[in-house]
């Protein structure tokens, strides 16, 4: 039988974060771009960002890991291997009608960020959902 209380609370969370997603980042990211004005100087505003939201990523995920039984800890890692996995091979199609161009690696990087942002968000509404 499913828990309405733990669901409404999951469902609230899950509200919460795509009404106020992770900020900060964004806006140095915004900053950087916008000094930005080789193809260079943009990937490097991007990597940057990415780098701080893979750390976020690895906050949470280890947050999360230590949350859960052992079993489930074994499920969340085999998840979370597959979930970078596909990331990859995602974000690395993501551009495939830019290559070899420039603006290629842009893109790439962009959907990694896009991608991580709302890893983040799913992680965050699995604490949340285990907390209860």
């Amino acid at each position: 039988m499913v828990n309405m209380k733990k669901l409404n609370k999951f469902y609230i969370a899950i509200i919460t974060l795509l009404i106020f997603p992770t900020v900060g980042i964004s806006q140095n990211h915004d900053d950087c771009l916008d000094r930005a004005s080789t193809t260079i100087s943009m990937r490097s505003c991007l990597a940057k960002e990415l780098n701080a939201y893979n750390e976020q990523l690895s906050v949470n995920y280890e947050r999360l890991h230590k949350s859960l039984t052992s079993k489930d800890q074994e499920n969340f890692k085999k998840t979370q291997k597959i979930w970078l996995q596909f990331r990859e091979a995602e974000c690395d199609f993501s551009a495939f009608s830019e290559q070899p161009g420039t603006i290629a690696p842009l893109i790439i990087t962009s959907c990694y960020i896009d991608m991580t942002k709302e890893r983040i968000k799913q992680l965050k509404a699995y604490i949340n959902q285990n907390k209860n």
